[in-house]
């Protein structure tokens, strides 16, 4: 067991073999060849161990075998510390990975055997089958250091799918690497053609087959990235696809969804622009009213307040002048009653009294006279408008201002009823007046997914996430890559059907 060192491997039923070199003397040198079985866990090869005389201590194993589980070959010729590190999802997809027709090669130290040079490491290779995809590769183990693999696997042309290699390489790459000091990796390389682009790529292989991620043109047309899995590359109906279209296809829907949005509904525009351009001119008119009745207004009350003042005055030379009547009746009353007092000897007094009484009488005339006049003008006075809305000019406006109103209100009953007529193509035009037709439609995100073998005819399912009028929407609409102009229409036709 464990012969060489190699830790795993087991050798039995050893029969031996002779032969010779000649070196530039001549001089044979004996080379002895042991054949035997050697044991790999469970699986079991043909051996042969070979030693060069010269150097006794140089030795080889060389073995074939019909298959072996690479990670049963792993598990047996790596340290459990270096497993420990290997990925999860490495190793279970390793666990179902084997080689055919292997060939391996166990050399401790560099020799020849028989004219031929060997290089130290432990070495195998084989026929391997990964993703529905067959091929060779060799592979390179150490018990510390770990495992690491190459090899190419056949191309495939698919017409709807190319694999091969890159570069001026023929064939995709195999590539494995399990070496401690190196980043984890199990996949293939190469060039891959699909959906109208190329693109090198690798290809990360699962336990459950394979998967993939390319950007590029998508249909040759617009940028996008693919992301594409399944268990055999070989089969195109086995391949799934998950496709994210880029910020170039969301410009190209925006800008020509809007087009024909704008091209539909360029008569109700016209016809709601005519219609809202009515109310901004009476909505215009009535604040010119409003603004010219307050100016007016003003004017008016200034107007009145000097009136008031006047009217003020009036009323207080009419008090003034019944004040002064009322002063002088109250003499004339004094002075009948000083009358009254005399005695009937007392002719030369009462013939005063009457004199004063009788210059009294005339003064209260001119002073009733005085009062008449300011009376007249008083009256005259109280005949002014102190009320501002019942001023000509003010009654003037407000006429004005009332029949804008009328026109205000039957222009709006007009749009009303023409948005009505329009349905919603009254609402998408009004949206384009009030905001811009730059603001109807903004798409957020495009995609789309399928298999393969339905997708290379560029008809697929789209999935859009679009913010429609302000409002959020996701859709699905049919859409042909190679009839985008049908395409186009059948989205404007589902965003026209979508009322917020």
């Amino acid at each position: 067991d464990d012969p060489m060192g190699i830790k795993g491997l087991s050798v039995a039923d050893l029969g031996i073999q002779m032969g010779a070199s000649f070196t530039t003397a001549p001089v044979l040198l004996p080379n002895i060849a042991l054949a035997g079985k050697i044991d790999i866990g469970k699986f079991s090869g043909e051996a042969v161990v070979a030693f060069d005389t010269r150097n006794p201590s140089k030795s080889m194993i060389a073995a074939s075998y019909n298959k072996i589980m690479l990670w049963d070959l792993i598990n047996i010729t790596t340290s459990k510390k270096l497993q420990q590190k290997i990925p999860k999802g490495i190793k279970k997809t390793l666990e179902s990975f084997y080689t055919e027709n292997v060939n391996m090669e166990i050399v401790p130290f560099p020799l020849e055997v028989l004219e031929k040079h060997y290089d130290a490491g432990f070495r195998m290779e084989g026929a391997i089958s990964v993703a529905g995809l067959k091929g060779e590769a060799a592979f390179d183990l150490d018990y510390d250091e770990g495992v690491s693999a190459s090899g190419k696997v056949d191309p495939i042309d698919l017409k709807i799918l190319k694999f091969k290699g890159a570069g001026k390489n023929a064939k995709p790459g195999f590539a494995l690497e399990l070496r401690k000091s190196k980043t984890p990796k199990l996949g293939l390389n190469g060039s891959v053609y699909l959906l109208g682009l190329q693109a090198e790529t690798e290809v990360k292989l699962l336990d459950n087959g394979f998967q993939f991620e390319v950007g590029g043109k998508i249909f040759d047309l617009f940028k996008g990235q693919i992301k594409a899995h399944g268990t055999d590359l070989s089969k195109a109906g086995d391949i799934g696809l998950n496709v994210k279209l880029e910020n170039e296809f969301s410009g190209f829907l925006e800008r020509e969804a809007i087009k024909i949005i704008e091209r539909s509904t360029s008569k109700a525009i016209k016809n709601l622009s005519k219609a809202q351009k009515n109310i901004t001119k009476a909505q215009t008119n009535i604040n010119n009213l409003d603004t010219e009745i307050k100016l007016v207004r003003k004017i008016v009350e200034d107007d009145q307040a000097k009136d008031r003042k006047k009217i003020n005055k009036a009323k207080s030379n009419v008090k003034a002048a019944q004040n002064k009547v009322n002063k002088i009746d109250k003499k004339i009353k004094a002075k009948r009653k000083e009358y009254k007092k005399l005695k009937k000897h007392q002719h030369i007094k009462k013939t005063a009294i009457n004199t004063q009484i009788a210059t009294l009488k005339a003064s209260k005339a001119t002073a009733t006279a005085a009062l008449n006049s300011a009376q007249f003008v008083l009256n005259g006075m109280m005949k002014l408008n102190v009320n501002p809305d019942a001023d000509p000019r003010m009654v003037s406006l407000y006429a004005s201002q009332k029949s804008a109103i009328i026109a205000l209100e039957a222009a709006k009953l007009y749009l009303e009823n023409l948005k009505k007529t329009l349905g919603f193509t009254g609402e998408v035009g009004t949206f384009i007046i009030d905001k811009g037709a730059d603001a109807l439609i903004r798409v957020k995100k495009a995609s789309f997914a399928g298999n393969l073998g339905t997708l290379h005819g560029a008809k697929v399912d789209l999935k859009l996430e679009v913010e429609w009028m302000k409002k959020k929407h996701k859709l699905r609409v049919k859409y042909d890559f190679k009839d985008m102009k049908s395409s186009l229409s059948l989205l404007v036709d589902m965003l026209m059907k979508k009322k917020n």
